[in-house]
């Protein structure tokens, strides 16, 4: 797939939909860090109310939809995407940190990968995951926060409504263990509830507690 390159200083302007069908979108911004930041909290690559990562119609490998976060050589700033932006992921997207903290607003996963390397992605809502039967499991791999960047994470709730999907639970390739939702992430604050019919994973060591609770009002955790 083809790759374009996005690189805007200063995005206050442009605030409607982001959609990445297809090929590699690399966003990066200068001098940016969290949207309460004084100084440089406003300079944003993605302005959008919502970021579209894929279609639905490409298959692992080959023909899939991609947002990276900066250059494979370049410095980045973290937060290059408003914090507010809702972040949609079909089957064939894949949303990579690139080693940096960014926040959202909602996430919904219908199959797909998040990965953040050494960085963390900060949730500023609500967790949806959605299936049909191809869309296999929703994975996240990396750093987890369920507060956003500098947010107050002793008061944060966030629910993971995970659907069913019997695609999502037969074990294969990149689906190890039976799941609709993979979480291979280090969580960090707050407090996590558990809901909707499918089957979340948690899959990493999580030994030293993301601070809060855990709840299970549906479905079923591992």
């Amino acid at each position: 797939p083809s790759t374009i390159m996005y690189l805007r200083a200063n995005e206050t302007g442009y605030t409607g939909d982001t959609t990445v069908k297809a090929g590699t979108l690399l966003v990066d911004t200068i001098n940016n860090s969290y949207a309460t930041d004084t100084a440089w909290g406003q300079f944003y690559g993605i302005n959008s109310t919502t970021l579209y990562i894929g279609n639905g119609t490409g298959a692992d490998g080959a023909n899939y939809a991609a947002v990276q976060l900066g250059q494979n050589t370049s410095p980045i700033a973290n937060e290059v995407i408003k914090s507010t932006t809702d972040v949609v992921i079909d089957k064939d997207g894949y949303f990579n940190l690139h080693n940096q903290g960014q926040s959202i607003g909602a996430l919904t996963m219908k199959g797909g990968l998040i990965s953040t390397g050494t960085g963390a992605l900060f949730l500023g809502s609500d967790v949806n995951i959605t299936s049909n039967a191809t869309s296999g499991a929703s994975t996240i791999n990396g750093v987890l926060s369920m507060t956003t960047h500098n947010g107050d994470a002793s008061s944060t709730n966030r629910t993971f409504t995970v659907g069913y999907n019997a695609a999502s639970q037969t074990p294969g390739p990149g689906n190890v263990t039976q799941a609709d939702l993979i979480v291979n992430a280090v969580i960090n604050n707050g407090s996590l509830i558990n809901a909707g019919t499918g089957t979340m994973l948690i899959s990493s060591d999580n030994s030293g507690g993301y601070g809060g609770t855990t709840s299970i009002n549906d479905g079923v955790l591992k």
